[in-house]
């Protein structure tokens, strides 16, 4: 379970008749286990930044080679942005289903959709649903996020997302944790078993609004914007292993020519 850290300052919100208590309670909240029985997948586990690897230079070391092939088992949480090397990508504003658009008179909160294919929210609560096809087999679910106003140093660092995947019934349930930039693109995302090929949906929503108030002279405003969510495809342990052959060979390819014009030099 992640347990959210509670925003510096209650944010705005005028979209429904919750409390700004009422949402942190929830969000410190345990979420409900998850059966491993009956459903198409099992949580494998719960992610909120990673890097995207790279596989070690032919003229690597054997240690190289080897944290390389440690790297491949495990997720690491190192920042990264943005992801952009995923077997699916779908822009922000590709969405299949939102909570609503902004309207301006009479004035409703919501999305707001920007011309370069992205959608951002000056409001918390508010979710957007992107569905893809998936086949059997394990996938990286995430989300490419930015803010789209102005932050401060140690004022808001971190937005908090619920992500719930679904396919006829919900199987996934969890807060994402994504680092939050005026400058960088980062991304957060849910490591899933899916064991039945089918449409699967992602809902994400923004839990955590910050608000510097119209007398901030900083003017501080955190908006989440959705750049892009992805559906990435871990390759199977046989692949990786292959890869990982793939890497000695050259690097033995390279140390061998390395030598044999050493000699023909000497």
């Amino acid at each position: 379970m992640i347990i959210p850290r509670a925003p510096g300052s209650a944010g705005r919100n005028d979209w429904d008749s919750l409390s700004e208590t009422t949402v942190l309670a929830k969000q410190a909240t345990k979420l409900p286990e998850i059966a491993l029985t009956n459903t198409p997948y099992r949580r494998l586990n719960e992610h909120g930044c990673s890097r995207h690897l790279q596989p070690p230079s032919p003229t690597g070391s054997p240690h190289e080679i080897q944290f390389f092939l440690s790297s491949l088992r495990l997720s690491s949480i190192v920042n990264a942005t943005p992801m952009t090397h995923a077997s699916i990508i779908q822009e922000g504003g590709a969405y299949s289903n939102i909570s609503r658009l902004y309207q301006k008179d009479p004035k409703l909160t919501g999305w707001i959709e920007l011309k370069d294919g992205t959608i951002y929210s000056p409001w918390a609560r508010h979710w957007a649903e992107y569905t893809t096809h998936l086949t059997k087999g394990v996938w990286d679910i995430g989300l490419n996020v930015t803010n789209h106003g102005k932050l401060d140093d140690n004022w808001y660092d971190t937005f908090k997302v619920r992500s719930r995947l679904s396919n006829t019934t919900r199987l996934t349930d969890e807060i994402l944790r994504i680092d939050a930039s005026d400058d960088h693109i980062h991304y957060g995302f849910s490591r899933v078993d899916i064991a039945t090929a089918g449409n699967y949906t992602v809902r994400y929503q923004w839990l955590n609004d910050k608000w510097g108030v119209r007398r901030d002279p900083l003017r501080r405003d955190a908006n989440i914007q959705i750049d892009s969510v992805f559906f990435n495809r871990v390759p199977e342990p046989s692949s990786l292993a292959l890869l990982a052959l793939g890497a000695v060979i050259l690097m033995t390819r390279k140390r061998s020519s390395s030598k044999y014009s050493e000699a023909n030099l000497g």
